[in-house]
């Protein structure tokens, strides 16, 4: 069998991502995005099937269109400390700092793609069969994706699985850059998904319900804040091709 890609496509609605400084958009946050979007479908087994099998997966290659940094604006938001104040939620304003953000605009009409290959010459056919599978059952969840970034980043995606022909078709004519892992850590370096990141995100998803909990001490309750677990992802490196 022949390598096949999965190949998530999004689209920001207005053009703008306020993620972190990062550029482009690591693959972990494509994969929260789309593991988010599926959500009414994460109890279904086919569905966590497919994650798993796409965590498994190398590091994708990654198309990001050309983009200019926007204008910044400074608000003063809550630090993710409450811990330093024993987590009592009433200590909340001792805790403000300032937060600047700074929109990355992007060139109109230019998605940002995803692609995983997957299925290698010594695969076996049952292999085959079963990748082909889980890549159509993401291809078919993509569609629910609707957020990629911030919560103002409102966004829309496509998934589909393609030849190595149609793929190598694809990053030819992709009209901005094309990275593909394998460069140096310190250079570029960006979180991608790795055997557990799915059931870390649900664990974590889990955990956010429980984050305020109302232990007694001495008969008295009070309201304390406990962080959920932290995300599993790997560290990859990136090289820009063209």
């Amino acid at each position: 069998m022949s390598a096949r890609s999965f190949v998530l496509t999004i689209r920001l609605h207005d053009s703008r991502f306020h993620g972190r400084s990062e550029w482009p958009p690591s693959p972990a946050r494509a994969f929260q995005a789309l593991v988010a979007g599926a959500s009414g479908q994460l109890s279904v087994e086919s569905t966590q099937a497919a994650f798993r099998w796409l965590e498994q997966l190398s590091a994708p290659t990654i198309l990001a269109p050309e983009s200019r940094v926007g204008t910044s604006l400074t608000q003063f938001v809550p630090n993710n400390d409450l811990d330093a104040k024993g987590g009592d939620p009433a200590k909340i304003g001792d805790i403000r700092v300032a937060k600047t953000t700074r929109p990355r605009l992007l060139e109109a009409g230019v998605p940002l793609g995803y692609i995983w290959r997957f299925d290698a010459e010594d695969g076996s056919e049952a292999r085959a069969r079963a990748s082909g599978e889980h890549a159509e059952r993401l291809s078919r969840l993509a569609v629910d994706l609707y957020q990629f970034g911030r919560g103002v980043d409102m966004a829309y995606a496509n998934g589909a699985v393609l030849d190595q022909a149609a793929t190598a078709s694809l990053i030819a004519e992709y009209p901005g850059r094309v990275h593909e892992p394998g460069g140096a850590v310190g250079e570029l370096g960006l979180l991608c998904p790795c055997s557990g990141s799915f059931d870390s995100l649900i664990a974590r998803h889990e955990a956010q319900g429980k984050r305020f909990q109302q232990p007694e001490t001495k008969g008295k309750t009070r309201s304390v804040f406990v962080q959920p677990p932290r995300s599993v992802f790997r560290k990859m490196g990136y090289d820009s091709t063209h």
